[in-house]
């Protein structure tokens, strides 16, 4: 993330839990949007670790309905400001000349 913000791409997270509500990762994605440090959550996510179970008023249920708007099919997906998907991870030298910023 360091490098992608180096190059001025700007990385807005939103749950995506594909198999949807009431399923693990749904539950997961919830703890990490309400825990009382989400970026730590994620991180720990992300590294297998374990996420405190918790809930609140959040918006997983409203970003999943706008994934599957979207069609989207896999994560992880990027949406660009022009709307363009990019599916896949993209190393961020690749990604900032895809985006026309290197």
């Amino acid at each position: 993330m360091a490098r992608l913000n180096d190059l001025g791409i700007e990385v807005r997270y939103l749950a995506y839990p594909r198999a949807g509500p009431g399923t693990p990762t749904y539950d997961m994605m919830v703890s990490i949007w309400c825990a009382e440090n989400p970026q730590a959550a994620m991180t720990a996510a992300k590294r297998g670790e374990t996420v405190v179970s918790t809930t609140c008023a959040d918006p997983v249920a409203e970003q999943f309905e706008l994934g599957r708007s979207l069609h989207i099919g896999g994560t992880p997906t990027m949406v660009t400001e022009r709307g363009e998907q990019l599916y896949g991870y993209h190393p961020p030298d690749a990604l900032a000349r895809r985006l026309g910023v290197l």
